[in-house]
């Protein structure tokens, strides 16, 4: 049981909800990119995958308008806020916040 709890688990992290924590680290530390652009190629990964998953499920499934716009709008304002913090801050403190929000996460996850 374990095992399987664990297998899903990673194949979620690696391929669905979460697995920009997995590539973000990937590719900076094992593909040598700056955090910055290892982020920016997450996102830009994580967009097209959701705009995948929005094209398959249009005309098949009824969207809630408000949940849907207000989801929009917090994901555009923090991608504007994003592209303006990123050049202020020093790449370690951006290595150290990063690291401690996947801790956050983790430790959420174990509790929950």
């Amino acid at each position: 049981a374990m095992l399987d709890w664990l297998d899903s688990f990673l194949v979620t992290g690696l391929f669905g909800v979460g697995g920009g924590f997995l590539f973000v680290p990937a590719l900076a530390f094992v593909g040598g990119l700056e955090l910055r652009r290892a982020i920016g190629t997450s996102l830009v990964a994580i967009s097209i995958n959701a705009l995948a998953a929005l094209a398959g499920h249009l005309g098949h499934v009824e969207l809630p308008r408000d949940l849907t716009a207000v989801l929009t709008s917090c994901g555009v304002v923090g991608a504007v806020l994003g592209a303006r913090l990123v050049h202020r801050l020093p790449e370690r403190a951006l290595r150290r916040s990063f690291g401690v929000l996947v801790l956050a996460i983790a430790a959420w996850l174990v509790v929950r």
